[in-house]
This record gives structure tokens, C-alpha cells and sequence, in this order.
């Protein structure tokens, strides 16, 4: 019997070696001027090249480099910035009584403070959108794999976004690593018969500009 469908997105759980995940995130900030899409907890984001940062003269976070969800599969000339994991309660910016407390998600075409998991050690865990286990032998253990995403929760504000099962790949570059299947023991009521088994992957972000190397990735 399939686990249930509950996409969260990618959540930050451990790092590499086993520590577990510590709280670390790194102030990023959406531009007013993107219009991209909106942004939810657990989504991927890139570095915004068109407005690299908020401006020297912004009143919470002077020349704050700037991101861009990620809406879509990845190319293999995209690399990530890293995860969502909160946004700046809107009063604390821009002073105002009436600003929202209880926005949980960046609107689309709107300025916005969020942290985000930028480490190339977290590991993250990600609902795969199908079933990708045929065998002991045939899974995507040790592979790589896209994202497929599908639009958060306004409410709240929870990612919609989920690992692709049909774009694993043994040596295709894509930007996600999966190392094992996530350990909660909820995440093994499945079998390979079963289409969609949306188990719970533990994956590390694969094309990272976070990486001196990650030109090898693409293979540039």
C-alpha cells in the first residue's frame, strides 16, 4: 500500500556524517521586481541575476543578495542557491501595523526577506512523486533526480514541490543526489507494485554554486 500523499517539499534534516541539522540558514530576499512566481517553504531557489541584491540603502537588510523560486524542472545550466525554510514577518521591515503576521509564503511580484538552507552538506528529505523502486537493484539510491513542482499552500505556506520519479538517472547531471530512503518508519509501507509510493527520499543539492567544483557538474 502507497505511503500518503503529503508533499512538503525539501526539509532540511542532517548533514552529512550524521550531525543533525543545527538551524543554520543565511538571510536571502525576493526583488519586488521578479515576477517569477510565488515562493513557499521548502522550495528550491536560485541566485537572481537580473537584480543581484536589495539596494545599499534598504531599511532592514542593506545590499542583500537576491534569489528566485524555482518552478519548474532544472536544466543542466541551472544550479541551485539552496531551500526555503522561512520568511521575515512583514512588520519587522516595513514598520507598519497593518502588514500581515499571518502571510506564511512570498506572493508573487512582491519584495520579501527569507532564510534559506544555502549548506551543500544538509541533506534534505523530499516526497518522490511516484515510484521509482523496481528492485533491490533497480531504485534511485545513489542517483541523481529533478524536481517536479506543484504550487504551496497559501494557508500554510508549505511547498507543493516533490522529486521527479521519472527523471532518475544514473549519470545525467541533475540537481538533486538521492543517498537513501529516509528512515521514519511510515516510509516503508510500499511495495514495486504499487504506481505511486511517494517515498520519502533523503537527497543532497547536487549543481550547487555553493561548490567550487559545480562547473564539473555541468560539465562545462
Amino acid at each position: 500500500m502507497a505511503n500518503t500523499n503529503r508533499a512538503f517539499g525539501f526539509r532540511p534534516s542532517y548533514f552529512i556524517g550524521g550531525s543533525p541539522w543545527n538551524g543554520e540558514q543565511t538571510l536571502y530576499a525576493f526583488s519586488a521586481s521578479n515576477s517569477t512566481g510565488a515562493a513557499y517553504n521548502g522550495d528550491a531557489v536560485e541566485m537572481d541575476t537580473t537584480v543581484r541584491s536589495l539596494a545599499l540603502t534598504d531599511a532592514y537588510a542593506p545590499g542583500c543578495p537576491t534569489v528566485k523560486p524555482i518552478l519548474a524542472g532544472l536544466t543542466t545550466t541551472q544550479v541551485l542557491r539552496g531551500i526555503i525554510v522561512g520568511f521575515v514577518p512583514e512588520p519587522e521591515y516595513t514598520h507598519s501595523a497593518t502588514a500581515s503576521l499571518g502571510l506564511m509564503y512570498r506572493a508573487d511580484d512582491t519584495k520579501r526577506y527569507t532564510w534559506v538552507v544555502d549548506h551543500p552538506d544538509v541533506v534534505f528529505t523530499v516526497q518522490e512523486d511516484g515510484n521509482d523502486y523496481v528492485t533491490a537493484a533497480d531504485n534511485s539510491i545513489g542517483k541523481t533526480g529533478d524536481l517536479v513542482y506543484a504550487a504551496g499552500n497559501a494557508t500554510t505556506g508549505v511547498s507543493g514541490t516533490m522529486l521527479d520519479s521519472s527523471d532518475i538517472n544514473t549519470n545525467a547531471v541533475r540537481p538533486f543526489k538521492v543517498l537513501r530512503y529516509n528512515r521514519a518508519v511510515d516510509n516503508f509501507n510500499f511495495s514495486a507494485a504499487d504506481t505511486n509510493s511517494y517515498a520519502k527520499l533523503d537527497v543532497i543539492m547536487w549543481t550547487t554554486d555553493m561548490k567550487s567544483n559545480v562547473t564539473d557538474y555541468l560539465g562545462a
